[in-house]
């Protein structure tokens, strides 16, 4: 008993050994120059150079979808990997007799290097990480940020497009506007190139870091038109730097810019603006730098874009104005991109004709109110001329002052030649009023006149019948005074039966004649004045 475990003891002593010489060997080996990776077993050493036998005696199965073997590095190793056997492991296994001696060794067995696998799969977030250290690492030790991306001597194309997000503000008076949009920017800088790299050539993922807008090259782009502006920075600055293998360079941003668009007001508020955003570059000529515009939708809309006080622009015209952007200091690179701003004439009516219209026809209610009812007639025109005066100075307080006239500023002048027209008709009025109790007070004179003259003719006839009664007759003088009595009594009689329909006529019938008339000027007139108003502006000048 006692020799058989001084057996055991000796067996493992020299299993240890053999161990031990085994792992010398290996290391005394010279080791390949190349670095090379070998999957290895979660138990097993790192740092080992070469794979071994596990605790079980065959080789660590890899996960599924990976070869048994694989390297990755320099495609032209072809350094085999030595399996040394291990003794104990065989004797653990039944492949020694466990009282005997060991067995002979087998020879070493030689596994090849298989293919390395496509960095696209089966790699872990951090060794892509590290590649795509690697790739910055590499490319950036030579690139020079302040050197445009050489194209052999050819000016540099920069393809540019937008998608507007809103359009806002429109003001009239400071004549801008703004707008929220992405703006992109593509082109090609072939020093950003890995595809052609060999250690590389597999990694097809983009670079996508925020630290290259910094160390990259970036067009020198500026808004000729723009009088303000910022990069949105919530919750991060909103900015997109994408680099493809190809060395191709996506560059986003999303902004708010702030045109300026030169309106013209003649037809306002029926009006039709142009405006556009005009993109060129700030430094390099167009012998360096050009800006073109993408050939599939250069100018993208937002599915719900929707303006306050405008309609919808449906698309923006695009243009290449090259050709006038030349300044003395060179010529350079230029877009345009038009839109029109076609404005709703609804909230207009709203809150500015059709009150207008409602003071007018307030002022006329004046022509059934009578002449001398001085009390009533004034305070309403004065009152309407009071609205359409405040009108027009609010009207007039949203909008520039320019040296022609606008539509707006026909329409308010003509209401307010209207209500001063319903003022002058009441002067009118009253004035032909006093004028008839003139001829009034003339006629009731008369009448006394008459009164009087028949009474002293009466009285002439009483004395002259009493006196022949008497038989005395009237003296000379008292027969003459009775004579001009009847005749100036005969003349006034005719003068009554002359004027008797105007004795007859009775007081304010004259006055209302003229608000008779009245009733009916103003209101055709100012129909007639509409109808030109609108066909003119609505249709002439609209088709124009």
């Amino acid at each position: 008993m006692i020799y058989k475990n001084q057996l055991f003891i000796a067996l493992h002593l020299l299993s240890f050994c053999e161990r031990t010489f085994c792992n010398i060997n290996i290391l005394s080996q010279p080791q390949p120059t190349h670095k090379t990776q070998i999957y290895q077993s979660p138990g097993a050493n790192p740092a080992a150079p070469y794979a071994t036998r596990g605790s079980v005696g065959v080789l660590p199965q890899p996960p599924p979808g990976l070869p048994h073997s694989y390297a990755y590095g320099d495609p032209e190793l072809t350094q085999p990997v030595l399996i040394q056997p291990d003794p104990l492991t065989n004797y653990i296994h039944g492949k020694q007799d466990a009282i005997g001696v060991a067995a002979a060794h087998p020879q070493p067995a030689t596994i090849p290097l298989l293919p390395k696998v496509s960095l696209e799969g089966g790699h872990s977030a951090a060794h892509n990480s590290s590649v795509r250290d690697q790739i910055i690492e590499m490319i950036m030790s030579k690139y020079k940020s302040y050197e445009r991306p050489p194209e052999g001597g050819n000016a540099t194309v920069v393809t540019m497009n937008m998608k507007i997000l809103a359009i806002f503000s429109i003001d009239v008076r400071t004549m801008d506007y703004y707008v929220d949009a992405l703006l992109r920017q593509t082109w090609k800088d072939r020093r950003l190139s890995w595809s052609d790299v060999p250690a590389f050539a597999n990694y097809t993922q983009e670079l996508v870091s925020p630290k290259l807008k910094e160390q990259l090259w970036l067009p020198d782009l500026f808004f000729r038109n723009g009088k303000d502006g910022y990069l949105h920075t919530m919750t991060l600055p909103n900015y997109l730097l994408r680099v493809s293998p190809n060395g191709e360079v996506l560059y986003s941003q999303k902004i708010t810019m702030r045109f300026s668009c030169q309106m013209h007001l003649q037809t306002f508020p029926m009006d039709t603006q142009r405006c556009d955003m005009n993109i060129g570059s700030y430094g390099y000529t167009l012998s360096e730098l050009k800006f073109v515009w993408r050939a599939d939708k250069p100018v993208e809309l937002s599915d719900n874009l929707q303006l306050s006080e405008f309609e919808t622009p449906e698309e923006f015209e695009v243009a290449d104005c090259s050709e006038n952007s030349s300044t003395s200091t060179g010529q350079y690179s230029c877009l345009l991109a038009t839109f029109e701003l076609q404005r709703q004439l609804g909230s207009y009516l709203a809150t500015t004709y059709i009150p207008n219209v409602l003071i007018i026809m307030v002022s006329w209610l004046s022509f059934w109110v009578n002449v001398d009812s001085a009390p009533a007639r004034v305070p309403l025109g004065l009152l309407s001329l009071l609205g359409i005066l405040t009108q027009a100075i609010s009207v007039s307080s949203t909008l520039p002052r320019v040296s022609y006239i606008k539509a707006i500023d026909v329409w308010m002048m003509f209401s307010i030649i209207f209500v001063i027209g319903v003022l002058v008709e009441y002067a009118v009025a009253l004035t032909v009023l006093r004028r008839n109790h003139q001829e009034t007070w003339h006629q009731d004179v008369r009448h006394i006149v008459h009164e009087e003259l028949t009474r002293w003719c009466a009285v002439c006839q009483q004395q002259q019948l009493s006196k022949i009664q008497n038989a005395q007759g009237l003296s000379r003088g008292q027969l003459g005074f009775c004579e001009e009595m009847e005749l100036l009594l005969t003349s006034q009689l005719i003068d009554d039966n002359k004027e008797k329909s105007k004795l007859r006529r009775p007081p304010g019938l004259v006055e209302s004649e003229v608000d008779r008339y009245s009733r009916f000027m103003f209101p055709a007139s100012y129909i007639l004045y509409n109808c030109f108003y609108w066909m003119y502006y609505l249709v002439l000048v609209g088709q124009n």
